[in-house]
């Protein structure tokens, strides 16, 4: 262990944080218990609910037999448990996450599902919300046959961060992120929320890799943090905003869809998606979205009925088949702006915008919605949306042609050889029966300034 100490405490008033590159759990307690080297043997290194003791029980550590109870034995005990490196763990059997206890898989261990297929990893409480735990670690998770690696029910304050999460099978969800506990005694719902968790994802194959779905209005998946999320063979969907998921932060996402028909992000991705389940305000820093060529049917960014999803910067290389960004109700989608940049700062190798609505376009709040869209690094074109309803209709570009909203091709490919007339514009009203040789001229010489300020033609 090269980290100087970790600091190992009990169950009380805990806290997470971070302290000579090590994971800290501190509390109000003045018990403290600091390991400055840990062995080598099989096991788990268990602190005490008193944080004032560690001791080394017996998990075997064979990848055959079943660990699982050793680690929920000590994991209930709360603190920190330790998972030492040189070995590999069954795990046969769910293991429950309970409050102010985290697991921590060192670099060379590995944690190994060897349950039935479809099974759950790890998951909370579905009767009152967990507080203050999570998985942690430089080690590995192996889901190999699993349904879900991380099945969490209203986890709050709690971290999960394991640095590499192998290849599953295609049907693995990797984490479900719920808001669905149950209701308190006396048929009073309370507001058990998902609510002030960090997690971080970085997995080979699955289906999935993070679904986002709360139960109701009080029950909401809202104000977590998701640091960088990454996936090299996405077959189904990457991350899934299903229904009351509002106000979570996204920093890096990287995905690659490798499967016919398979979708990066999907906002509001519930059976009948509609305007009213609560998914809105939830912003990404960094959205990349691989789809390279040899496949069909794929889409990179899905919009459905959502508000205020913001997006600084995407890319999709190259441009997904099925759309690099599909709006599917977008007269009730507006795509807001919290700084200059607009929804997107900076689009890079898409090539389509489609929109299966038949009205509203996009809306924004900016005066930049989208500064610029390349496609194999050559700009396609250059849109400023002012005001809330600057693209009326569906907008779709092939590389060459975009749509005015009104299923009208513009060509965009810019037309040279133009320079300003001299002399005065004119913007009025004229009669074509009385119009004089300069009232047209003027006209003319405004139109053509308008044309080339818009891009269309220029020099």
């Amino acid at each position: 262990m090269t980290d100087t100490f970790r600091e190992l405490v009990g169950a009380d008033g805990v806290s997470l944080g971070v302290e000579d590159g090590g994971l800290v759990i501190k509390t109000a307690s003045t018990e403290r218990a600091r390991i400055d080297s840990l062995g080598t043997g099989t096991g788990l290194l268990e602190v005490g609910s008193g944080g004032s003791t560690t001791t080394v029980i017996g998990a075997v550590g064979d990848g055959v037999t079943d660990d699982a109870g050793a680690f929920q034995t000590s994991l209930n005990k709360g603190g920190l448990v330790l998972v030492p490196a040189g070995s590999t763990y069954a795990i046969a059997n769910t293991i429950t996450l309970p409050n102010d206890a985290v697991l921590e898989i060192l670099p060379g261990a590995t944690l190994k599902w060897t349950g039935v297929a479809g099974g759950s990893m790890f998951t909370t409480s579905t009767a009152q919300p967990t507080r203050r735990t999570g998985v942690v670690g430089g080690g590995k998770i192996d889901p190999n046959n699993a349904g879900v690696v991380f099945d969490l029910h209203s986890p709050q304050e709690s971290v999960f961060d394991v640095r590499e999460i192998l290849a599953g099978t295609a049907t693995l969800i990797v984490c479900k992120l719920s808001a669905d506990v149950a209701a308190s005694t006396g048929g009073v719902e309370n507001s058990f929320n998902a609510v002030y968790n960090r997690i971080s994802l970085q997995c080979s194959t699955c289906a999935d890799v993070l679904d986002l779905s709360g139960e109701s209005v009080s029950k909401v998946v809202t104000l977590n943090e998701f640091p960088w999320i990454m996936c090299g063979d996405v077959r189904v969907k990457g991350i899934r905003h299903v229904q009351w998921a509002d106000s979570n932060d996204f920093g890096i996402v990287r995905l690659l869809l490798n499967a016919n028909n398979a979708q990066g992000v999907i906002v509001n991705d519930s059976a009948t998606p509609a305007a009213n389940v609560g998914v809105y305000d939830n912003r990404y820093g960094v959205l990349a979205v691989d789809t390279f060529a040899g496949l069909t049917g794929r889409k990179a960014l899905v919009l459905n009925w959502s508000q205020q999803t913001r997006v600084q910067k995407f890319y999709n290389d190259p441009a997904a088949e099925g759309g690099s960004i599909v709006n599917n109700n977008s007269q009730n989608h507006v795509i807001g702006s919290e700084t200059a940049g607009g929804f997107m700062e900076e689009v890079v190798y898409g090539t389509a915008f489609k929109s299966a609505s038949g009205g509203g376009g996009f809306t924004t709040d900016s005066t930049y919605a989208l500064r610029a869209f390349l496609a194999n690094g050559n700009p396609i074109f250059w849109a400023r949306l002012d005001g809330v309803s600057a693209c009326l209709g569906p907008l779709v570009t092939n590389g060459v042609y975009a749509s005015n909203g009104a299923d009208k091709l513009i060509d965009t490919v810019r037309k040279t050889g133009w320079t300003v007339a001299t002399g005065t514009p004119q913007r009025t009203t004229f009669a074509t029966s009385t119009v004089t040789l300069s009232q047209l001229a003027g006209v003319v010489m405004a139109l053509e300034q308008d044309l080339i300020s818009h891009g269309l033609i220029g020099p």
